[in-house]
């Protein structure tokens, strides 16, 4: 899953379905399968190719981020709709209305769900509310280093508790990531966050060290993590985990 031949398969097992749901997914591969099958126009071939090249762009880069998918949503969507409708077109009437507001339904609470991760408390502030209320006055907080996913509370210039942070603006991840034993005293808290425990995996791919090990180690003094990850829902059903 580490190679870039794999980024060919994520895009359809992973980015597609969680930028636009499963069910439009299915019906965007359905609409190009059925235009292929009745002739393909030029102004469908236009979208496709579009699609097409940046599919391959993709599969040449290291980094694997869903917003990546944005320049392809045009084509998604513009085959999605033409499969759906091609498949309503073959089945009866009733089943074909229940089909059709059976897939607006899930899309429309997908798109609440995700939408309602937006009304909620970021979860960097959360985590930087729960540290204050469990720290005592002279307890401190590590990091590998301070970036966008720091709690805010902990990037001003005076934060409230002592911060020691392995690495800083200049330096290079990996090397953070050597210095944490450098870390002294060991602070009582140590912020981590999802995006650095995936680079740590890349980075112990591409330097062929265990930077995994390097962490755990590190880590492994501490008692069990608290997460502050937000979920999509809506009415206690999760869309995506």
């Amino acid at each position: 899953k580490d190679s870039r031949a794999y980024n060919l398969i994520y895009v359809f097992e992973t980015m597609i379905p969680f930028s636009v749901g499963w069910p439009a997914t299915v019906c965007f591969v359905l609409g190009m399968v059925f235009c292929f099958k009745k002739g393909i126009l030029p102004q469908e071939k236009t979208l496709l190719l579009g699609f097409v090249a940046f599919v391959f762009i993709f599969c040449l880069s290291n980094a694997r981020y869903t917003h990546y998918v944005a320049p392809m949503l045009p084509a998604i969507c513009f085959f999605a709709a033409f499969g759906l409708v091609r498949i309503l077109n073959k089945v009866p009437r009733l089943p074909a209305l229940l089909l059709g507001l059976l897939i607006a339904g899930h899309q429309a609470a997908y798109a609440l769900a995700f939408n309602g991760l937006f009304s909620r408390p970021n979860p960097r502030e959360l985590a930087g509310e729960w540290v204050l209320e469990n720290a005592a006055p002279n307890d401190s907080v590590g990091m590998v280093r301070s970036y966008f996913w720091t709690p805010g509370v902990f990037r001003r210039a005076d934060p409230p508790l002592k911060v020691l942070k392995a690495g800083d603006d200049t330096s290079e991840y990996f090397e953070d990531l050597e210095k944490l034993d450098t870390l002294a005293p060991k602070p009582a808290f140590f912020i981590l966050s999802e995006n650095e425990i995936r680079s740590v995996e890349t980075l112990s791919l591409y330097h062929h060290k265990d930077y995994r090990k390097t962490l755990d180690d590190f880590l492994s003094d501490y008692g069990p993590p608290r997460s502050f990850a937000l979920e999509p829902e809506l009415a206690g059903i999760r869309f995506w985990t």
